[in-house]
């Protein structure tokens, strides 16, 4: 003879509420994702709260943009703050030395160093004086200021710029370079500040360095026009508002205990359902709950008392 086995209802879960129209909701179970969604009477669901993650494009001058931004464990719904409070610490790019159409001297320029304190912009060099192997030069910077002066065939380094000028035809005045230093397309270091939605202040956040908290996590990347203090990011996070069995690792609002499920339920693949929930101020019998196959006592330990902050009360009667 067959024997059946009857699945659990309603009255096997829940055992009071303080009002059916206070006590429970009508909710929305996410949609299955390549297969059926199907969830059973008693199971403990979690709400996607935290389940999008939008990184917003710089405000301000820097170039860059971020990358890699995921939610941590303890990620806080709304919206975190990035500011930049110390520029990056990478000198703009290598200096590029163009001599003048009429030049006698037939020298070279060698290697051009740009370090901190250089401007973006068209240097001149100009020689002063001519001399058997040597010659006298200034350098102005891009808003027309004296930078120092030097000799060739002898290492020049004043103003952010080092460089040694070649001797090989002797150079005449009136003989010169441009010397054009380009943004860095780019940067190293420079500091940020990182704000949690409620006001907490996290740990700073370096631009190139992969940034790992319990709540976020992202890259600030460098490119073009260097950061500059002042330039700020936003991440927002936020959810759906939608049920899914709870998680324990989840890092998108599953990890919650929000609700028992009151009766059974299928989301299609691809397609949401309606559902009616316990989500506050009831009594379940805990030995009819439904949780993960894998769930720990001291992780289940943590939901019952998630549920409990909401109402719902486990009881171990029948």
């Amino acid at each position: 003879m067959a024997v059946y086995t009857e699945g659990n209802d309603i009255n096997d879960v829940l055992k009071f509420e303080a009002n059916s129209l206070y006590s429970r909701e009508d909710v929305t179970i996410l949609a299955g994702s390549g297969s059926d969604r199907v969830l059973t009477v008693g199971t403990v669901l979690g709400k996607l709260t935290k389940s999008t993650v939008t990184a917003s494009a710089v405000t301000g001058t820097g170039g860059g943009s971020l990358a890699s931004v995921t939610a941590g464990t303890k990620t806080q719904v709304g919206t975190y703050r990035l500011t930049c409070v110390e520029a990056s610490t990478a000198p703009a790019a290598t200096g590029t030395a163009t001599p003048y159409s009429w030049n006698t001297g037939t020298g070279t320029m060698g290697a051009i160093t740009v370090s901190t304190g250089a401007k973006v912009g068209d240097y001149r060099l100009d020689i002063m004086r001519a001399a058997s192997n040597a010659g006298h030069f200034i350098v102005t910077d891009p808003d027309g200021v004296y930078v120092g002066s030097g000799a060739v065939a002898s290492a020049f380094s004043a103003g952010g710029l080092s460089f040694t000028l070649a001797d090989a035809t002797d150079y005449a005045a009136g003989d010169g370079f441009i010397i054009t230093v380009a943004a860095a397309t780019s940067g190293a270091g420079g500091v940020w500040t990182v704000t949690a939605p409620d006001g907490t202040a996290l740990p700073e956040a370096a631009v190139g360095t992969g940034y790992t908290n319990p709540q976020i996590n992202f890259t600030i990347t460098d490119s073009g026009t260097n950061f500059a203090v002042g330039d700020t990011f936003t991440i927002t996070v936020s959810g759906s508002g939608k049920y899914v069995e709870y998680d324990q690792d989840g890092v998108n609002g599953s990890e919650i205990a929000a609700g028992v499920l009151l009766y059974n339920v299928t989301a299609p693949n691809g397609e949401d359902v309606e559902a009616v929930v316990l989500v506050r101020h009831g009594l379940v019998l805990q030995s009819n709950l439904v949780w993960p196959g894998d769930i720990t006592t001291d992780e289940k330990n943590l939901a019952i008392a998630q549920l409990d902050g909401i109402g719902i009360i486990l009881t171990q009667g029948a």
